[in-house]
């Protein structure tokens, strides 16, 4: 067993009392299971604690188990390059039960939560995904302090770490911005799909269908090719 995975097991359950039910260390690496109703206070400790210092999101998944109650897990993936470790913090939730989103966390989780949209926190990415389309839809007419954002500094590493200044940037300065990009983006990839569709003449497309439901007889043509001359 590594001791020092051990340890610090030790002290993040201490640390956080009710909010860790177990933890154990398996293949070399610390697995807690935490209550669902604490994973972004017990993250949090995680990130900012001096002794554990887990400043990136490595991962977002989620496992069933159709034969256990709770039924799903929630797994995130942690790497703190200070202590050079991995560590996976598990939560269990039943199927109709919402996640709270650690974007305010970490802001790389956005796009790990989406990723597990068909699973029980599809819930909590819809409404992410329906309040991103709704800042859009009402953005079009903006207030003039907007304009002024892009000016903004942005502070110094002393004041400010690295993802604190990229999720300020991204998730409030410059909202408006990254959504009007988002919007062009969508505009510009529906236009690419509409025009590969397009029919165009002496323009030959593949047809799955057909292929599909072709016969042997019409896949394979049997020739006999008499020696010394072509097909």
């Amino acid at each position: 067993m590594n001791q020092a995975l051990q340890d610090l097991g030790e002290y993040v359950a201490a640390a956080q009392g009710d909010a860790v039910l177990e933890f154990e260390v398996a293949y070399d690496q610390l697995n807690i299971t935490a209550r669902a109703e604490s994973i972004f206070k017990l993250l949090t400790f995680l990130r900012d604690d001096q002794h554990t210092r887990f400043k990136q999101l490595m991962d977002v998944t989620a496992v069933d188990f159709p034969d256990r109650d709770p039924r799903f897990e929630v797994v995130y993936n942690l790497l703190s390059l200070t202590l050079n470790e991995r560590i996976r913090v598990k939560i269990g939730i039943e199927d109709d039960a919402p996640v709270q989103s650690v974007v305010g966390v970490y802001s790389s989780a956005i796009w790990f939560e989406r990723e597990v949209w068909d699973m029980p926190v599809g819930a909590l990415i819809g409404l992410v995904l329906l309040v991103e389309l709704v800042l859009v839809g009402g953005a079009w007419t903006l207030s003039p302090e907007v304009g002024g954002l892009a000016e903004a500094p942005i502070p110094p590493l002393s004041e400010m770490s690295n993802t604190e200044a990229i999720g300020n940037v991204i998730y409030t300065r410059y909202i408006y911005l990254f959504q009007a990009a988002g919007v062009i983006l969508l505009i510009a990839m529906i236009g690419a799909i509409v025009l590969t569709l397009r029919q165009r003449e002496g323009v030959k497309k593949q047809s799955i269908s057909r292929q599909i439901a072709r016969t042997r007889e019409e896949s394979v043509e049997i020739k006999n090719v008499p020696s010394g001359s072509g097909v």
